[in-house]
């Protein structure tokens, strides 16, 4: 075992979670399995997390730090770049499905409460709320540009985010006879936002 600094334990043993946890699932994860991952001891993970879940648990407030920032830029692309108010939102749901689909193993836990006894805590859901904050942003802007019906701006990005939540979820499970998910997700958020836009 090589002797890991201390300074670089913390992303060592974050690093080692997240290949063990796209490895083997998080019903098969263990600390035991980070630490040889990692190649450190099982006490130096115990010194930094009290039990699995916490593990989890920063794996999953993780992911959504990380989800944000790639709704916020994405290859060089800030979201603030897309001036039309509906191609914003358009645009923050497709990186929000390229996320989810690079990241399912991360995503599922952010999302799915995987094992019986987990939970995301609340200062992960603090952070998730900060992810969601783009989107219900995006919608407000909309709505003041009059592109979208008036209503409360977090209520109608819960809609249209619910809509993008389950696209993806039935693609990560392969549930449905969908050919192209890309294109399907399209055209679904597509009609969320129809559906939502002011009429003449």
């Amino acid at each position: 075992m090589v002797r890991t600094p201390t300074a670089e334990l913390w992303p060592a043993i974050l690093d080692a979670a997240g290949i063990v946890l796209e490895d083997v699932g998080a019903g098969a994860f263990t600390l035991r399995a980070v630490a040889k991952q990692a190649d450190v001891s099982l006490q130096s993970i115990y010194n930094r997390f009290a039990s699995k879940n916490d593990l989890l648990d920063e794996i999953a407030n993780d992911g959504f730090i990380a989800l944000t920032a790639t709704l916020l830029e994405h290859d060089g692309i800030a979201l603030s770049e897309f001036k039309d108010p509906i191609g914003n939102i358009t645009e923050g749901l497709r990186r929000y499905r390229e996320f989810t689909v690079d990241n399912a193993h991360v995503y599922s836990l952010m999302f799915d409460a995987p094992l019986p006894d987990f939970r995301v805590s609340d200062r992960t859901l603090g952070t998730a709320f900060g992810s969601l904050t783009v989107l219900v942003d995006a919608v407000a802007n909309a709505q003041q540009a009059s592109e979208l019906i008036p209503g409360e701006p977090l209520d109608l990005a819960q809609r249209v985010w619910a809509a993008a939540h389950g696209v993806v979820r039935f693609e990560l499970t392969q549930t449905g006879f969908i050919d192209d998910w890309a294109v399907h997700y399209t055209n679904t958020i597509a009609t969320m936002i129809d559906g939502l836009r002011t009429k003449d």
